[in-house]
Parts: structure tokens; sequence; C-alpha cells
């Protein structure tokens, strides 16, 4: 992009944002923002004027949704005060995140506040941690105790914020379409511009609808999926919100069960529960359908619902304004779309929330991203290097080991959601670690059988009987396994399928991942990639009327990560009529006739040697 065009796109923001702020402030632009707060003088305390009113009272508690008896539901405490001094010397608050999930209430230790003069940029709180006095400001600990929300300041010109990176396009890569391309041969990434802008101003909404005294008009219900990128997504978008001044209590977060998706009527009613104005679903899965939850709550008030995603899917769910990564490669995972999302928001989301975007990204891609801005973003780097890859990466694990163990991610959840959380407490938080050892057990155990192959040798089935979300694990070490050498003689293999039958009952749940060289292509949906959705489904076409019986639980996720859950009777179906596993093509030989065939021939060579020629 060029530097004018460059700076057009930033002050453009950068105005935008600023008006925003005006906005939420309830100041008008020509009087311009009041730093000691509405309805006091420059020189008022910290009792001073308070958005939300009734500064010192008890303020009044939410209502348990319908579905949670009140002895279930456990409200924070009140994050945030509000402060104000005289003089150059203005400061703002950083919003320490709170629980709002259903759990038993635990101790929280003292959180950190951060003061700075508004109009420099804070410095990262990985080292301003390091340090009691800094030029910019003063860190300092508070009690746990009933505070008033934050107020937050206007946002600094984007162009001149030191991690600022323009988000919205990077530069293009070789294998970049036509279509994709954008201005100036760049090409939007990692989504479209248009749904990163209309995402931004929801949050931008929800954040101003949220900044009121706890009620159901000002409610968001967060909705993360269980993994690493999903939890880690959810953190993004929670702590984003706090920092632009969302009350904590209004804030709330559910979890799906693990044998349901989002989809399902019991989840959408029990979404509906709470009585959130917004929705935000973040790395659920995305196919067409009916509204996630009804149009309107129960006081009659439009209900708003935001999806964050990059699973492919080119249908989505009614009503639901989407940001989809799936269509613009290298896909990036929801943690990373989220990231970007608000990185313009608040100039304090890249210091605060940066390494749940390296966390997520790690989980679902792996180690081997590189922050190097072509075009993963390099601010990113400095934390990488500060933390380790090697901390990321056992992060990952320990992070993902409680919903597979039993599929409640609660306490993943706690761990990422305390207020001084990052990759060191993860690593040495040891409920976690009790967790992966179960975990590491169990897929020791469950890894042992052998695979068998389809007719056609291209599909390598695997079944297991595990209560834990084994098989995604195991799919992906014997895809690593495969990929080494042929097995069984098939050297057509392209994917395996490791099947779990006692994950929930009366059910079939399965994981698919790719077998060769396809697996070591860099940049999923490139060219030459392999479709593990498109084979599934040609399997699935190939008998008649099979498709249309399985439902929308099939062949869902990515090109190279699939899989979906069947009822017993339609698995043994697709694994016995179509897959065919077992059955052995008379065009092929087994290894052991492999083997006999070529002892055999070294054999009639050996004879033909000693034979005496005439």
């Amino acid at each position: 992009m060029s530097t004018y065009l460059q700076g057009t796109v930033a002050s453009a923001a950068s105005s935008i944002l600023y008006e925003r702020y005006l906005e939420l402030e309830g100041v008008s632009a020509s009087s311009g923002p009041s730093r000691s707060g509405s309805g006091s003088g420059s020189g008022s305390s910290s009792s001073g004027g308070s958005s939300h009113g009734g500064e010192g009272s008890d303020q009044s508690r939410p209502r348990s949704p319908p579905f949670l008896s009140s002895g279930d539901q456990h409200y924070p405490q009140h994050y945030g005060e509000q402060h104000h001094q005289q003089g150059h010397q203005g400061h703002y608050t950083m919003t320490a995140p709170t629980h709002m999930y259903t759990h038993s209430s635990s101790s929280i230790s003292p959180h950190l506040t951060y003061h700075a003069h508004p109009s420099q940029p804070p410095p990262s709180m990985a080292h301003a941690q390091k340090r009691k006095l800094s030029t910019n400001g003063i860190l300092t600990t508070h009690p746990t105790l009933p505070q008033k929300s934050t107020r937050i300041h206007a946002p600094p010109k984007l162009d001149q914020h030191p991690t600022w990176n323009p988000p919205l396009q990077r530069e293009a890569s070789s294998s970049t379409t036509t279509e994709e391309i954008g201005v100036e041969g760049l090409r939007e990434w990692p989504a479209g511009m248009h749904s990163i802008g209309s995402a931004r101003g929801f949050l931008l909404r929800a954040a101003k609808a949220a900044s009121a005294l706890p009620s159901s008009s000002s409610r968001i219900l967060l909705v993360p999926d269980r993994d690493a990128d999903g939890l880690s997504s959810g953190q993004i978008i929670k702590r984003t919100l706090l920092l632009l001044g969302a009350h904590p209590d209004n804030i709330y977060t559910h979890f799906v069960d693990k044998s349901r998706s989002v989809h399902d009527p019991v989840e959408r009613a029990a979404m509906e529960g709470y009585g959130a104005r917004y929705v935000v679903v973040m790395d659920q899965g995305s196919r067409g359908g009916p509204p996630l939850v009804a149009p309107t709550s129960g006081a009659g008030e439009s209900v708003e619902v935001l999806v964050i995603d990059h699973h492919y899917s080119e249908d989505f769910p009614e009503g639901a304004m989407v940001v989809s990564a799936c269509q613009h490669p290298p896909i990036a995972t929801t943690s990373m779309l989220a990231y970007i999302l608000c990185t313009p928001l608040h100039r304090s989301v890249a210091d605060l929330v940066g390494w749940f975007a390296i966390l997520g990204t790690y989980g679902d891609l792996g180690s081997s991203i590189k922050f190097n801005g072509k075009p993963w973003p390099e601010e990113l780097a400095p934390l990488l290097k500060e933390y380790t890859k090697k901390r990321f990466t056992e992060s990952v694990s320990l992070v993902n080991a409680p919903r597979r163990l039993d599929g409640n991610p609660l306490l993943a959840w706690e761990a990422l959601d305390h207020p001084d959380a990052s990759p060191v407490s993860v690593v040495e938080s040891q409920a976690l670690r009790r967790a992966k050892e179960a975990t590491k057990a169990e897929i020791e155990r469950c890894q042992r059988p052998a695979p068998k192959f389809s007719r056609d040798g291209r599909v390598a089935v695997v079944e297991v009987k595990s209560f834990a979300q084994v098989h995604p694990v195991i799919a992906s070490r014997w895809s690593s396994t495969l990929s080494k050498g042929s097995k069984g003689g098939r050297g057509r293999c392209e994917m395996v399928c490791v099947a779990n039958i006692g994950y929930i009952p009366s059910r079939v749940n399965f994981s698919c991942r790719p077998v060769g060289a396809a697996r070591l292509t860099t940049d999923e949906g490139a060219e030459g990639d392999v479709d593990l959705i498109k084979m599934l489904e040609e399997y699935a076409c190939s008998k008649e009327g099979f498709r249309s019986r399985v439902g929308a639980d099939f062949a869902r996720g990515h090109r190279r990560a699939t899989g979906g859950s069947l009822v017993v009777e339609l698995w043994e179906e697709f694994r016995d009529e179509i897959l065919e596993v077992g059955v052995k093509n008379p065009e092929e030989l087994s290894v052991k006739e492999l083997k006999e065939a070529k002892e055999q021939k070294g054999q009639k060579r050996l004879d033909q040697f000693f034979v005496k020629k005439e």
C-alpha cells in the first residue's frame, strides 16, 4: 500500500474511532473530551462522576438465566476504579477480566491497574510488570473490592501506534488469485474488509450498551468453542469489551455441550435463556440454517448475533453478522481473526491479548507458523520470543486437556481468565497438568489398534472406544505414521479416519486427517492441497440416499481436518457398504502374498545360478 493510501486509511479509522469514543462519553465533538469525568471539575477525586450513576451504593445483580438455579450462578467482583488527577498526568484504568460462568467461586488475586497519560501508548504489560515505575505511568496493585466501572479514553491515532499495522490488507503471495487482489496488489486478509468493519461496529455498540448497569438490555453472551483456539478467541473478545467500558456483570459465557452443536435446538434455548442483547459465537463451525437465537428477546428488543469463524462453509445461519476466514488463504484461526478484529479498537489490546492470538494459532495450525508479517502479524514475534515456542506448545496441550477428558473446558477457561494469566501461569497450573496426564494415559491405551483399509486403499480406518475425545489426536498420530511409508501394500492411502464408538452414547464420532505429501502443505486451501471434505462427500454420494440421511453433522470442519458424528447404524453402513473396510481388492496382493512372490522370484534366480549350462 502506498504511503498516501495507508495514511488515508489510518486517518479515517482514527477519526471514526475517536467520534465513537466521544459518543460513548456523551461529549460533543466541539467541546472535546473531559478528563475529569462527567459532572465533575478538573480537580474531582476518585468519587467523581460516573457514567452509571448511583456511586457508592450497592448495585443490583442480574437475575440468573431461567435454566440455572440461583445457587449455581455466581457473579464476579466489580473490577476497575475511576481515578482523576489534575494536570498533565491524566491516566486511564485497565480493567481486569472477570469470571462469568457457572462454577464454584474461587479466590481472585489482586488485579493490576495501569495508569498512563492518555496521549501516550502504554508499554508492554509483560515488561511493565517487571518495573514499578516508568516514564509513562505507574503500575499499582489494589485489593479486590466492589468498584465502579471503567470509562475508556480516546484511542490514539492509529498511524502513530507503535504496534499498529493495517490489519485489513496484507502482502499478496504468488498463489493469490485475481479475485483476492485488493488495492495496489494487496489482498484482504484474514477476512473481507467489509465484514471486519461491520464486526468492529458490532463490538462498539455492544460495549456501549453493556457499559450501563446490569440489565437484560445490556447483556453480552460469549459462546466460544472448547479448544485452545476457541477459548483464546473468547478471551480476546471479552478483554476488548472490558477495555471499551463494558460492565463486567453484563458479560456472560456459555459453553456448548460436547454431545451437541451450537445449531442444536437445546443449545438455542440455553443461549436465549441468558436474555442477552448481543451474542458473539466463536470457532463453532458454520452452516446454513435458522437463526442461532430468536431475533427478539423476551423484552421485545432486537438481538444481534456475530459469528467469528474459520471453518469451511458457504452457508451461514440466518440473521447473523459473519466474519469468516475460510475464503481467504492462508486461513487464519479464529483467535487470530479476533485479534486483528479488535486491535484498532483500543490501544491496549495488542499488549493485553497478543499472546492469546499465538496460543490459538498454535492450537489449530501448529508451531510452524512464522510471525513475519507475510501475512501473520509481525508485532507478535517479540511475545513469541519472550515466552518461547516451547512454552506456547506446552500451553496448547494443557489448555486442550480438560475438554478432551470430560468435555468440560471450565478448568482451562479459568486458567486463561485469571487477571495475571500468561503462558507461564498456564504451564505452571497443576490442575491442568493432572488433566493432561489423565488424557495422555487414555490416548496411549486407545492408539494400539492397527488400521484397516478401505477396498480402494484410499482410507485407513481405526476404531476405538473411549469416553474421552481422543480420536482427533490418534488420527493426527496415524497420519504422521502412515505418511512415512505405505502400510498394508496401500501406497494410495490418502486419509486416515479414527472413529470413537464410546464418546457419545448411541453415536460414533470420527476425525479424519490427510496422509502423504498433502499433509505437508503449509497453507490450507492453496492450489493442490488435499480436500478431505470433498473426499467424504464423494463417498457419501456414491450410495443413493445416504447423504440425505446423515444430515448436517457429516464432513464438517476444515479441508485438512474434518470429521462428523453419525448414529451407530449409519456409521456401520458407511464403513461396511461404502468404504468396504477390510474387503480385499482382487487386483492387489496382500503383504504376505507380496513377500511370498518376492521370495519365490529370488529362489528361482538362485536355482538358475547353480544350473549347469549346456
